[in-house]
């Protein structure tokens, strides 16, 4: 409460947020993970808060705070409701069925992915329509129907040919054929679908990314060459470090992190430094190197603080996995 007070004397909506975001950011400095994400319900948007705090309680779902994250998920269903877009509230919807999803309720889970699917009716335009079946794809791909997820993103596919879209929609493809374990798929689109250099490398980098989230560490690692530019580049090399760590495979592992470690200082904006350090920080906690991925932590915080609003709750969001995997549930009592 009295942070929020304090930020209604900054000036204007942007700079109360801006304060209320830097205050976040220092909680999490004293690992204080169940007043950040308090006071972050006042930083975004109504869609941002549910999309951001339901990615926070499938953190803290994995890091055993089970009970706690059934405790707020009732609050977030009644934040979700009172979304009036339906593109927004249909990303919301698919947020908390994989959350639900995540708790073992299928039930509630397969409620709430019908409810958006009822949304998706209503939407008439073209990129909406591809975002939305890739958010249904991702659901139906988590919760084990790879029939279902194909066809939803086939019917991506179908609908990026047929009307003019942006060129951005083309890598969103590929990632979620990625990251539905369809690497082969992916790189088979974007060869052939996107023909502009600069938006191709762009694709495979973040298909790169995409395919060593999921596990296709093969496939990442054949990508690596091809992903030049030290942001991809950096998170690529972190992101595969931790694949190898959940492996067993350590030495694999520092190899690949001391090759992301030096790329940080390339990275201009502290937005993306932070990222970076972010995702540094978790790797480091997935090889059991708590004292680095302490420092680390503190790095990406420090350059969250000097970020913009959307960035800071960006990084907030991914330094949840790794708050919880080196304190546990305690951080939430």
């Amino acid at each position: 409460n009295q942070a929020i007070q304090l930020s209604e004397k900054a000036k204007g909506t942007q700079g109360k947020q801006d304060v209320l975001s830097q205050i976040a950011t220092k909680l999490l400095q004293n690992r204080e993970i169940h007043l950040a994400f308090t006071l972050a319900q006042h930083t975004v948007s109504e869609r941002g808060k549910v999309v951001l705090l339901s990615r926070w309680l499938r953190a803290l779902i994995e890091g055993g705070a089970v009970t706690w994250v059934k405790q707020k998920l009732e609050g977030i269903v009644e934040l979700a409701e009172q979304i009036p877009i339906a593109k927004d509230k249909l990303s919301t919807l698919v947020q908390i069925a994989l959350t639900n999803w995540s708790i073992g309720d299928e039930e509630n889970a397969h409620h709430f992915i019908a409810e958006a699917g009822d949304l998706f009716q209503k939407l008439t335009n073209p990129e909406e329509k591809i975002s939305a079946f890739l958010e249904l794809a991702e659901f139906y791909q988590k919760s084990g129907d790879d029939p279902k997820a194909c066809q939803l993103i086939t019917s991506a596919e179908t609908l990026a040919h047929s009307t003019p879209v942006r060129s951005d929609s083309f890598p969103l493809i590929a990632c979620v054929w990625a990251k539905a374990s369809h690497s082969d798929k992916a790189l088979a689109f974007v060869e052939q679908e996107i023909q502009d250099p600069a938006i191709k490398a762009q694709a495979i980098a973040q298909l790169a990314i995409a395919c060593s989230q999921s596990g296709d560490l093969k496939t990442a690692l054949e990508l690596v060459p091809q992903v030049k530019d030290p942001l991809n580049r950096a998170i690529l090399f972190a992101q595969n470090a931790g694949g190898f760590a959940e492996r067993g495979n350590l030495e694999q592992a520092k190899g690949a992190l001391n090759e992301a470690i030096p790329l940080a200082s390339h990275i201009t904006l502290s937005s993306n430094r932070a990222i970076v350090y972010a995702a540094i920080a978790q790797a480091s906690a997935k090889m059991g190197e708590q004292d680095q991925a302490l420092r680390f932590l503190q790095q990406a915080l420090h350059n969250a603080a000097h970020s913009t609003r959307e960035s800071t709750i960006e990084v907030i969001g991914n330094l949840i996995p790794v708050m919880t995997h080196l304190g546990g549930t305690q951080l939430l009592s």
